[in-house]
């Protein structure tokens, strides 16, 4: 009996000892599963429990680098996305503006030259130079768009920093995080991607750092 109980006590030990092993690897892919998962769904920020992230990379250093560098680069992506939005509404406002002007001496010229027959070459000479200042005009506002979009990195313009960090929370699609603040100035003048960027950064840190209650 003591012959047979040996190696049955060995295999239930080595099958005990296999389990265990295959949890402790296979538990931490489940942080990166829903990691994956949030980033599907539009939420670019890694899970908030800090002690499975700890765990998982310290056992995955390759796959959460990986993730850790997707995570980022659809956040980057987004970031600049938002950028390029508002300078297209920058554009398209500037244009509404511009071309109202040319656009309504056109239409008052097309309106009155039934009326002034011996006036129509006059009045098709200022259509034609009313056209061309147009086309000039839609050219100039194209090559200012294209040069502050190349420019974002160092561009700088006056916004709100109230609205921005509200506009990161729904980017970034932090579902949990109610942002407080007590700014001495509501408006700032700088590069607006790098303030975006430093407000996500200083919300994930404090998401990584706060063991207590990190939701």
């Amino acid at each position: 009996i003591l012959f047979v109980a040996i190696p049955l006590l060995l295999i239930i030990l080595t099958i005990i000892m296999a389990v265990l092993l295959t949890r402790k690897l296979s538990r931490p892919l489940f942080f990166y599963a829903d990691w994956l998962t949030q980033l599907s769904e539009g939420l670019l920020y890694k899970p908030s429990s800090v002690q499975n992230r700890d765990k998982s990379r310290k056992i995955y250093k390759e796959l959460d680098s990986a993730i850790e560098d997707l995570n980022t680069q659809l956040l980057t992506d987004k970031l600049y996305r938002n950028q390029i939005d508002y300078y297209r509404d920058k554009w398209l406002s500037q244009l509404s503006h511009d071309l109202k002007s040319p656009l309504t001496s056109i239409y008052g010229y097309a309106k009155v030259m039934p009326y002034f027959p011996d006036d129509q070459d006059k009045y098709i000479l200022l259509i034609s130079d009313k056209a061309k200042y147009m086309e000039n005009l839609i050219d100039s506002i194209n090559s200012n768009f294209k040069l502050e979009t190349s420019q974002m990195e160092v561009d700088k313009d006056m916004f709100s920093l109230t609205d921005t960090i509200q506009e990161i929370v729904s980017t970034v699609g932090y579902d949990n995080i109610e942002i407080n603040n007590a700014l001495d100035a509501e408006h700032y003048y700088g590069n607006k991607l790098y303030i975006e960027r430093m407000f996500i950064n200083l919300i994930e840190n404090s998401i990584d750092h706060n063991k207590t209650n990190p939701d």
